[in-house]
């Protein structure tokens, strides 16, 4: 039996040849995509954590603005980190020695944040001053800028309507400027790539006193982006919520009427 089954294959040795390498061929392409698939879950995975850090509950009301007391108030209530920032779009500039070293950055995240954000990142918490920027490696490599140097930062001024809206002012004034010395440029650990777009790309993020960029903006003691993290749990969060939760927290009152 054994014999034939030698025969067998040195007389068709051609054709088993050919099994043979496209057995070889599949099981390497096979395997090729396990560890590619395998490579980029792993990417995927590490870009979402870098971009979240330690946060694990976020309130994002965008264009809707609450008072900053309701964080405060819940973290009183559980035991955790929550913070508030106001979040805005913006653009960077740099002006540079000459003409030519100008440059000018759209689509930059700013963030008005406390010192406790730097408590979701592997980094030194960043202690920022009126007129004080900590600005990401990315927006910092674009820019041609580090620590030391001074940038523009022009945020669009948040606006009750739409700005395309019929109704809205005309004459209202659209954003504010400000110049901002780089008090630190800021790796990915250190919450440099934070945002909540699920994204492979980094943004370009600029970090300023969340005070200073609230009174800038005419929008004193009202956040729109409230971050909890380090154990806080859906249910306690969910629950504090209900319990502290006001009206007045979204600007509204009730009154009675004679």
């Amino acid at each position: 039996m054994i014999g034939l089954v030698l025969r067998s294959l040195r007389f068709y040795w051609r054709a088993n040849a050919g099994v043979l390498a496209g057995t070889v061929l599949a099981s390497a392409v096979l395997t090729g995509a396990l560890l590619v698939g395998d490579s980029v879950d792993h990417s995927l995975r590490t870009f979402a954590m870098l971009r979240l850090g330690g946060v694990e509950h976020a309130l994002d009301t965008r264009s809707q603005y609450i008072d900053e007391s309701l964080a405060a108030r819940l973290d009183d209530a559980i035991d955790g980190d929550i913070t508030a920032a106001l979040h805005l779009r913006g653009m960077a500039i740099y002006q540079g020695d000459t003409p030519d070293d100008r440059a000018q950055i759209n689509k930059v995240a700013v963030y008005g944040v406390e010192e406790q954000f730097w408590g979701f990142g592997d980094g030194d918490p960043v202690v920022l001053g009126e007129y004080e920027a900590a600005i990401n490696l990315k927006l910092a490599t674009a820019l041609g800028v580090d620590e030391g140097d001074e940038i523009a930062l022009r945020v669009a001024k948040p606006s009750l309507m739409a700005r395309d809206s019929p109704l809205s002012w005309r004459d209202e004034e659209r954003s504010r400027r400000a110049r901002c010395r780089v008090v630190r440029v800021l790796t990915d650990e250190e919450m440099g790539r934070f945002g909540l777009t699920p994204s492979q790309t980094a943004p370009y993020n600029a970090f300023v006193n969340r005070a200073f960029l609230q009174e800038q903006v005419e929008m004193e003691g009202r956040v729109n982006l409230i971050l909890a993290g380090n154990g806080v749990s859906t249910d306690a969060l969910d629950a504090a919520l209900s319990a502290q939760w006001r009206l007045e927290d979204v600007g509204l009152q009730m009154r009675a009427h004679d």
